[in-house]
């Protein structure tokens, strides 16, 4: 691990519930990624996300990532902010990245629904509370523990 410092949390903001809803929405771009492109796993493992080594991105597979502070979509080095986009936008670009089709994983029926899995545009706002997300998921890593990789 390359940081080790524990992030000053502070208190939660009122709206971070919704901004855990917002990148679970998010994170689906990346798990299409892998799940379109990869060879599925038993344990569905082909959709996960790894924090990159500076804890500041969600990294899944083949170079696809999210930066959840600033809801960017990262495709290698490409950036795709997805404040004021869809779903569907996110996805094309993807698509057209990559020159392949690519679907959003199917989910249980427990998922949590959101206006965002029906084509409501990402928040412009809500920032702070991800980024009180994004110190709680690095600080997490850090208590448990588990040794991060670099994403292929």
């Amino acid at each position: 691990m390359t940081d080790t410092a524990w992030e000053a949390l502070g208190p939660a903001p009122a709206d971070v519930l919704e901004a855990r809803l917002v990148l679970h929405q998010a994170v689906q771009l990346v798990a299409a990624v892998g799940q379109s492109l990869s060879p599925a796993a038993l344990d569905d493992s082909q959709q996960s996300l790894e924090l990159s080594p500076d804890l500041r991105t969600w990294r899944g597979k083949l170079k696809a990532g999210l930066e959840p502070r600033g809801l960017v979509l990262l495709l290698g080095e490409k950036q795709f902010p997805l404040a004021g986009r869809t779903l569907a936008e996110g996805l094309a670009f993807l698509q057209s990245e990559l020159s392949r089709p690519l679907a959003l994983p199917k989910h249980p029926a427990d998922f949590p629904r959101h206006p965002l899995a029906d084509g409501a545009r990402f928040p412009a706002d809500g920032e702070a509370s991800r980024a009180f997300l994004a110190r709680l998921f690095a600080n997490t890593q850090r208590v448990l523990g588990i040794p991060l990789r670099n994403a292929a």
